[in-house]
């Protein structure tokens, strides 16, 4: 029996259900572990890979899960349209024919 929450519950709002596949990898003391992967890949999608996946190497595959969305997220990538005056300058360099 499942006394609380899971992380993933908690963020769906949600009754945990006692087969609940998040629960022995999303504690509810860490939500933030979950809020990654959900950011990341979405929690339906991430719940259809653990099930897939043998019992053996489910918490492997979600703490790799975890891994790669927090780096994803943390990068914080954007693109910044450079001034139009500064792409008039710059100047690309010749490239000889081999």
């Amino acid at each position: 029996m499942i006394y609380g929450r899971c992380a993933a519950c908690k963020s769906q709002r949600r009754k945990c259900p006692s087969d609940c596949i998040f629960f022995p990898y999303f504690p509810a003391n860490d939500p933030q572990r979950f809020a990654y992967v959900h950011k990341i890949y979405g929690g339906s999608n991430v719940g259809k890979m653990l099930k897939q996946l043998p019992y053996y190497v489910r918490e492997h595959a979600a703490n790799s899960l975890y891994l790669e969305a927090k780096y994803e997220s943390n990068l914080n990538l954007k693109f910044v349209m450079p001034q139009s005056n500064y792409m008039a300058q710059f100047q690309w360099p010749n490239q000889t024919p081999n």
